[in-house]
């Protein structure tokens, strides 16, 4: 009979399988895996110009990463990946700069942001706050067009 003996034994080795297909379902929910198959890790980014370390963003309506994702501004790319933690079913997406533009744009009363708009459509929003920092680490060089300035 399954008592509560059985349940304290098998527990710990459920967990690890609980995460993993947690993550894994986490990302196609979420729309991170469809990204990440669309614009895949480049072999060679170019040098890196600024990173953002404790990054936040949202894909689509519930797919909300705060504080656990890592930007990066390369001379090529403009690239995105989750902390270790959340590595399992969240691959590293690259969006080359020539294909993204920017536009302002409020999530909540408060919350000003921007989308980060790839060239099939796609929005990615972050806060504005992370947006400047960004724009400020790569020296705006590679920084595209926007309609309100970060």
């Amino acid at each position: 009979m399954i008592g509560p003996q059985f349940i304290s034994d098998i527990l710990p080795l459920l967990f690890p399988l609980l995460y993993v297909v947690g993550l894994w379902a986490t990302g196609r929910l979420t729309g991170w895996h469809s990204l990440a198959k669309r614009f895949p890790r480049l072999k060679d980014p170019g040098p890196r110009l600024g990173r953002l370390l404790w990054g936040s963003l949202q894909i689509g309506r519930f797919g909300k990463y705060n504080h656990c994702v890592i930007w990066s501004a390369h001379e090529k790319a403009l690239c995105i990946s989750p902390w270790f933690y959340l590595r399992m079913g969240h691959a590293p997406i690259h969006l080359p700069w020539e294909g993204l533009h920017f536009t302002h744009r409020s999530r909540f009363w408060l919350l000003d942001g921007v989308d980060v708009i790839t060239s099939e459509g796609d929005k990615i929003w972050l806060p504005i706050a992370q947006a400047k920092d960004l724009r400020k680490s790569s020296q705006g060089k590679f920084w595209p067009k926007t309609t309100h300035k970060p």
